[in-house]
């Protein structure tokens, strides 16, 4: 099991021995997660479909019966480094990623998954996918992060819907610290609704006023699955403070003193 520079870091501090964390600024990217997942739509006429692309080159593929996307701490992915609690352009990210020691919610969380349209036909003026949840575990949150510092929950509940303006986005997914280890899952509905043009809050409308399902479109049913990853366990955490605490009798002057 892999134990983070965190870890290490609290042990070594839990010894006396002092230490400096780096202060992030930005949530860690799909890059910084083990690269993007998209489900890569596709318009010929009224006619949706989609594919998978992963990784930086977006090639690859990608089955979610079998393939699933880590949910983890901030700790884990960074090695050690948070956000400044004190900084107020990263409060928001602070409150809901640092771990509890330094006054955040310390949630497991991936930004691997998003959206994007390949090339082909554009829908005509008046028409907007629209992305619906249609089944989801209890505590999964997906949330909009359309500039520095702000983040509103779209995604909890069977029912939420977003338009989506074609775009590629990529959705932040929390779960709380303390959820179960093992698999979690969203399914989408991704449809076409007509209406007023949307007032977007970045590459997203919430506001579903004055719009209607075209049925002249086909929908597409995409799923996302996740893995939670647990911390290591308090055991091997003690294991590894006795294993620091012995370290520095060995280097301490009186157990050297003798030489």
């Amino acid at each position: 099991m892999k134990i983070s520079q965190f870890f290490l870091t609290s042990l070594l501090a839990l010894a006396g021995v002092s230490f400096a964390r780096a202060s992030i600024e930005e949530i860690p990217g799909p890059e910084d997660m083990g690269g993007m997942v998209m489900p890569t739509v596709g318009i010929n006429g009224t006619t949706l479909s989609y594919s998978w692309q992963t990784g930086m080159g977006m090639g690859g593929s990608w089955n979610p019966a079998t393939d699933s996307v880590q949910l983890q701490s901030l700790g884990e992915v960074t090695d050690g480094d948070f956000f400044d609690p004190l900084d107020p352009a990263v409060s928001n990210y602070a409150a809901l990623l640092n771990p509890s020691s330094l006054g955040g919610a310390g949630a497991l969380f991936s930004t691997r998954y998003g959206f994007m349209v390949s090339m082909g036909d554009s829908l005509p003026v008046g028409d907007f996918f629209a992305i619906r949840i249609t089944s989801i575990t209890d505590g999964l949150i997906g949330w909009n992060n359309p500039a520095s510092n702000v983040l509103t929950p779209v995604f909890s509940a069977i029912g939420d819907t977003v338009l989506w303006k074609g775009n590629m986005w990529h959705t932040l997914f929390t779960l709380a610290p303390d959820a179960a280890p093992g698999e979690y899952s969203i399914e989408f509905e991704l449809l076409v609704m007509s209406g007023p043009d949307p007032t977007w809050d970045g590459f997203i409308s919430t506001d579903l006023s004055g719009y209607t399902v075209n049925s002249s479109y086909n929908s597409l049913t995409i799923p996302y699955t996740f893995q939670a990853v647990p911390e290591p366990s308090t055991a091997a955490l003690a294991l590894l403070a006795a294993g620091f605490w012995a370290l520095r009798r060995r280097k301490s002057p009186a157990a050297n003193s003798s030489k």
